[in-house]
């Protein structure tokens, strides 16, 4: 009788142990069901715009995932995570900074973009001229050529105008090459040109401060201006 007893017991423990581990193995699905849906939905509803590479950030995805999960309102916890991004990758972080807002746009004030400050016809030539400036160049190249043009808009020295601005002469010379040439014309603009000047002037100027710009060797610029720095592509100058 002992022994039925105790086999009894066996089976049911063995029963018990088999409904925990079921149990386990169906939250883990769940859960793993749950985190994909917020990813999904951080692709497709709040930044479409976030490369898969950039969905692998597991560090910012997790944070960003707590931050929905828990509904949580500490925004500021979310722009501290993606700060490092601001120095290894600006495009990356422009991405992020535009899925925060997204997810968030009922307790964040909207943020101002160039498409506030500017005509379909004017951000048009803004991104020609930049394209045509920069040829193949890299993001950063881009969002400093865009900081220049930018960084002029809001500069008393130069025209009130985007047009303005990017058509000016000095000396009967055009102030940006592409402009004189006709380059700007016949470029395609992409999608990192587009974001590049979207960085400019919404996150900030990458030049500290530049108004000016060459490729090769420039004794006008040398004798007349203060040089910021050389990226490779041009190099950047300020009023002395």
């Amino acid at each position: 009788m002992r022994e039925k007893i105790l086999e009894l017991i066996t089976i049911l423990l063995r029963i018990v142990i088999s409904i925990g581990v079921i149990v386990l193995f169906c939250i883990t699905i769940l859960r793993m069901h749950k985190k994909i849906e917020i990813l999904e939905g951080i692709n497709s509803q709040y930044c479409a715009e976030l490369s898969e590479k950039e969905m692998q950030n597991v560090e910012l995805t997790n944070q960003f995932n707590y931050v929905v999960q828990n509904k949580s309102t500490d925004v500021q916890a979310l722009f501290k995570a993606i700060e490092p991004l601001k120095k290894e990758n600006r495009q990356s972080y422009l991405r992020w900074y535009k899925a925060i807002y997204k997810q968030y746009n009922n307790v964040l004030d909207p943020y101002e973009t160039i498409y506030d400050y500017s005509t379909d016809e004017e951000f048009n030539l803004i991104c020609r001229v930049v394209q045509a400036e920069i040829g193949n160049g890299t993001f950063d190249q881009k969002c400093n050529v865009a900081s220049v043009i930018v960084n002029r808009y809001y500069n008393k020295d130069f025209p009130n105008n985007w047009k303005d601005i990017l058509f000016q002469k000095y000396d009967g010379v055009y102030q940006f090459s592409s402009i004189g040439n006709g380059a700007y014309k016949k470029v395609d603009v992409d999608k990192s040109t587009i974001e590049a000047i979207e960085y400019a002037f919404t996150i900030g100027d990458t030049t500290n401060g530049a108004t000016y710009f060459h490729s090769g060797k420039s004794k006008w610029h040398e004798n007349n201006l203060h040089f910021i720095f050389d990226d490779g592509k041009h190099k950047f100058y300020k009023v002395k």
